[in-house]
């Protein structure tokens, strides 16, 4: 696969790693959108009969239970719908799954980079990284990236190891997207 003495190897490694990262990234961002939409549902669940219980016990006439009564609709209907849209997609899971991906991609990142930081260079290192990366990368396919989500991994990685962009040939110094096709317009 690698000849030890060709020293391509680096360039192998240093895109497996900034893909690793990139992909980590994207993983982790979208666990804690999803982390988000999970506890703001659970606190609707949980604070709107409270306050309803809250506000009923110590003002207990009609206009009040009247008001409290259109809040109760409109909070307990949003978290109903919430829950259901939840449940529909596996939110739960989902979650777990990008959590479990993020670290392992890192992990992948940052061994990939010990292998750059080597003075000799492994082949056998490198390969049952390489194979273990590919399987992580097969389970990945479940839940694939968006067009967009793919630039901006690609482009993190490019930030993160401080290297080139094949396409607009710029080293990327913020996140912010650019014009170029492959590690921007996201």
């Amino acid at each position: 696969m690698i000849d030890p003495n060709d020293f391509n190897w680096r360039a192998t490694c240093y895109d497996k790693a900034g893909h690793a990262f990139g992909t980590a990234e994207i993983y982790s961002k979208r666990m804690q959108l999803l982390e988000k939409w999970i506890n703001f549902n659970t606190t609707l669940g949980i604070v709107v009969p409270v306050l309803i219980g809250v506000i009923l016990s110590t003002y207990n006439d009609q206009t009040t239970r009247a008001i409290v009564s259109v809040f109760a609709v409109v909070l307990g209907g949003t978290q109903l719908v919430i829950s259901i849209i939840s449940l529909t997609f596996g939110w739960e899971a989902r979650k777990s799954y990008y959590l479990e991906s993020a670290i392992a991609n890192r992990r992948f990142s940052e061994r990939y980079n010990d292998l750059l930081m080597n003075a000799t260079f492994e082949v056998q290192k490198f390969r049952e990284i390489e194979e273990e990366d590919r399987r992580r990368n097969d389970l990945d396919d479940k839940y694939p990236f968006s067009d967009k989500e793919t630039r901006r991994a690609h482009r993190i990685g490019l930030k993160r190891f401080q290297l080139e962009c094949a396409t607009c040939h710029e080293v990327p110094d913020s996140l912010e997207s650019s014009e170029c096709n492959t590690c921007g317009n996201f």
